[in-house]
């Protein structure tokens, strides 16, 4: 068969005469009859692009919308479904037979000769087939569902596969949409809360009747605003700790003065410190505390050394030798002879 294929035109001509292959091969068993499954198989017709689908790339609750054209117009036209989800770990995998089977969704709609379908509209086939795509694996393909627009099919458990035909263009595409369910209807857990359509209806959380009887999550109460940490208080400083600044290096002491001139006064000495400021009242409660950003203790400046002490200062005048009393004037006392 593919070699009478091969030797036949390009385009679109091969597909449509491998469609009449597939007429003269069916049998009743259903197992080479012209539908999405057994091009599949024969790889002559592929799924369209981002329409091979599994457990990773179709979530729960997220429906994804469909535009296929008819199964005969393009080599890229139909849906498959692997549901991936399905599997317990138990199933085994073996050349010729797929543990789960997948599911394939094409459009169909009567073209003569090719498809002298009943009634003439487009409709949705839904097909399912174990097989693989080995020459030797001849498995049942089996129609699920014939979907006229405003349709809908579900799978039963546990693959919950849900498709729904929207609308179709005659001639052209049929808008489909497709979801995976986890539930036959929405309600419990958080499943009226957590934004998704859990039973693939086209009604999220509570905007679905199913949820009507489920009181709403309550909103988690807001924490209170944290307190504002003020700054560490700089620690009081003592008077001992206070330096006073680096003092200018003095003047040269001038040479003592000769006996005749005074000597010039000592220099006044330092003046005290000042006092450290009073300590901090604290604030009463209630009111933010409002201080200078902490600051590091200068470094102690450098004492200047002593002074040397002057020499002794000599006296201004000399001293004059004490005087002698005068002479006393009173005239001597004269004794009378005798």
């Amino acid at each position: 068969m593919n070699e009478v294929i091969s030797n036949a035109a390009g385009g679109w001509s091969r597909l449509k005469l491998c469609v009449l292959i597939m007429h003269y091969y069916c049998r009743p068993s259903g197992r080479t009859c012209y539908n999405a499954p057994n091009m599949w198989r024969l790889g002559w017709v592929s799924p369209l692009p981002g329409g091979d689908l599994n457990d990773t790339t179709l979530p729960v609750g997220q429906p994804m919308i469909f535009y296929l054209p008819g199964q005969n117009e393009n080599p890229h036209s139909y849906l498959r479904i692997n549901p991936t989800w399905a599997t317990t770990g138990s199933q085994t995998y073996s050349r010729l037979k797929a543990p789960i089977p997948a599911f394939f969704i094409s459009h169909r709609y009567k073209e003569v000769p090719f498809d002298n379908l009943s009634p003439a509209n487009s409709h949705i086939a839904v097909h399912t087939f174990s097989g693989t795509q080995d020459p030797q694996s001849y498995q049942n393909v089996t129609l699920e569902a014939f979907l006229f627009v405003k349709e809908e099919y579900r799978a039963p458990m546990p693959f919950n596969l849900v498709v729904r035909f929207v609308t179709y263009k005659s001639g052209g595409n049929a808008t489909i949409i497709i979801c995976r369910a986890d539930g036959e209807e929405e309600g419990g857990g958080s499943s009226c809360s957590d934004g998704l359509d859990n039973d693939c209806d086209g009604l999220v959380d509570f905007a679905d009747p199913d949820c009507a009887y489920v009181a709403p999550k309550p909103p988690s109460p807001r924490l209170p605003p944290s307190p504002r940490r003020s700054p560490p208080r700089p620690p009081a400083s003592s008077p001992s700790q206070l330096q006073s600044p680096p003092s200018s290096p003095s003047q040269p002491q001038p040479p003592p003065s000769s006996p005749s001139q005074p000597q010039p006064p000592a220099s006044p000495p330092d003046s005290p410190l000042p006092p450290s400021p009073p300590p901090l009242l604290p604030s009463p409660p209630g009111t933010p505390l409002h201080r200078e950003p902490p600051f590091p203790p200068p470094p102690p400046s450098p004492r200047p050394p002593p002074f040397p002490r002057p020499p002794p200062r000599p006296p201004a005048f000399p001293r004059s030798p004490p005087r002698s009393p005068p002479p006393s004037l009173t005239p001597p006392t004269m004794t009378p002879s005798r």
